[in-house]
Parts: C-alpha cells; structure tokens; sequence
C-alpha cells in the first residue's frame, strides 16, 4: 500500500511540474487544477505517515510527541499544571481559615457563658486570693447526706479592694469518687442492729447514745472493688418513742394499723441511715385494742 501511494504522489507532482512548464501554453484553469491535485497528494501522503507512525507507538508515547513536538501546547499544559496547583493551595488555605474562625467563635461562645454564668462576681475580678492549704476538707462528705455534703477549702485574701476578706470553695462529696466506684451498691433491707430504722423495735425510751457502727452490705458480693466507708458500713442514728402505741388508720387504704411515732435524736450516716422511722409497729397486730379494752374495763374510759 505505502509503494502504491509513493508512486501515485510521484506522478501528481510530475504531472504539476509538466503543467508548470506549459503554463505559458494552458489557461488558468489547467493551473489552479494542477495545484490543487498537488497539495491534496501532499497532504494525504503525510497523513498516511503520520498513520503508519502512529500504529507502532504506544498512548503515553503519542502523547509526549504531541505535546513536546508543539510549544504552545506544552506552554498551554504548564500553565494549566501551575493554575490547578494554585487552586489546589487556596482551597487549602481557605479551608484551614475557616476551620480557625470556627474554632475562635466557638472559644467566644464559651467565655460569653462563662461570663454570663459568673457575671454576678464581675466585681470581684481583681481580687487575690491564696489557699490557706491545697487539699479539701472533707470531715461534712463522712457526717452529712450524699446530696447535701461537701467538701470544703478556703481562700485568704490577697491583694484587691472592696474584695471579700476570706473566700470558700464547696464541691460536692460524690465528685470526688473514683470511677472503679461508681456502681449500684444493695444495701440490706433492714439494719438489724440499729433500733427504730428499717422497722426494727426498741423497747426503751430511746436507743444508746454511744455511737453503733453497722454493716449495710454482704462485702464479700465487692471483691476487688474500691469502696468507701459509707458504701458498706452506717452509723446508727439515735431514736426514742415519743407517743404512746395507738390505732392509726391509713386513708388511702383504709387499713388500721398499731404503731406509735419515732424521733431523732442524733442523726446517723450515710443518708440511707440519717434519720430514724417515723413510726414504729407494735409486734402484735392487736396490742392496741386488746390494750383499748382493758383500759375502759379498768378506768371506764380510754
């Protein structure tokens, strides 16, 4: 195929020179024909070369030579590399921009709290203070109820006017748990020891005033686990009786019912013990009548 178009565009090209050389003899016509047959032959034979080359050389290859055989298409090409690397580090620089705007407005929107929520001490900005010593007093967290204790530590005053001359700290006792003990702990329904808690009976006018310890749980359920003192052992509170057993009637359920009321006298801990039953049930169901009885047979009256 490549002879017979070699030799198809050698005899275009030896018809146009032999026109060429008639010129002065053809018309105009002849000559404009004559030029077009030569550049159409010249154009298909490079294309078929072009074709041929093309065919023996791989993708990345016919790319190269077209990009680095034409100037301005390479220049195009660097160009257009350096645009989208640009484009790239913008993107990147706007991104990190935001992610810090972001972040500083969000660090407003928590001081803006803070000072919302501490704007009642504004006044006391420039006051100093030093701590009398760094640990906390934590004699209230054993004595009071989880809700309520806390744990202290005081402030002197340092430098600053119109200041208050000595400042607490009070943080709540529970804060102060480990981890390893923030579980569930059963305690005993009823404390056998401690009389006038849990339903358990005293007999005289009041419980001992000497301090009973008792214990709450089964320790052996707790294992490996960290606890406090107040997690399996209570200070029994002491109570003493201060009505006489009577009839008492349940409105709700209409139940009747012997018992007589229960006061404290000291306050026991933790909070499941603090403070004594507000009644206590007679043994006998039937005390109260059979003593009802015998009262107006003896008196006449009750």
């Amino acid at each position: 195929m490549a002879p017979l178009m070699f030799q198809l565009h050698s005899l275009i090209v030896d018809q146009f020179w032999v026109k060429v050389k008639l010129v002065s003899r053809s018309s105009l016509h002849d000559v404009v024909q004559c030029a077009l047959s030569f550049m159409i032959a010249t154009c298909f034979s490079a294309s078929w070369s072009v074709f041929q080359d093309s065919r023996t050389r791989s993708r990345k290859e016919r790319f190269l030579r077209f990009v680095l055989r034409r100037k301005p298409c390479l220049f195009i090409l660097i160009i257009e590399l350096l645009l989208a690397t640009l484009l790239c580090l913008a993107c990147y620089a706007l991104l990190v921009k935001n992610l810090h705007i972001s972040r500083h407005i969000s660090d407003i929107r928590r001081e803006n709290a803070l000072l919302s929520e501490f704007g009642a001490y504004r006044e006391y900005m420039d006051c100093r203070y030093y701590a009398r010593s760094l640990n906390f007093d934590t004699t209230k967290c054993l004595e009071d109820e989880d809700e309520s204790a806390y744990m202290s530590r005081v402030y002197v005053l340092l430098s600053g006017e119109d200041c208050i001359k000595n400042r607490t700290e009070y943080v709540r006792c529970n804060l102060r748990q480990a981890k390893s003990a923030d579980f569930a702990v059963k305690h005993f329904k009823q404390f056998h020891p401690c009389g006038g808690l849990r339903g358990k009976v005293i007999n005289a006018l009041r419980t001992p005033y000497t301090s009973i310890y008792a214990p709450s749980i089964d320790v052996s359920k707790y294992q490996g686990r960290v606890l406090r003192i107040k997690d399996f052992m209570v200070k029994c509170p002491v109570c003493f009786y201060s009505s006489r057993f009577q009839d008492r009637t349940d409105g709700d359920s209409n139940v009747t019912r012997c018992a007589r009321d229960l006061a404290t006298v000291r306050p026991g801990w933790p909070e499941i013990a603090r403070y004594c039953d507000d009644e206590q049930l007679h043994e006998v169901a039937d005390f109260c009548k059979l003593y009802k009885d015998v009262m107006i047979e003896i008196l006449g009256f009750f």
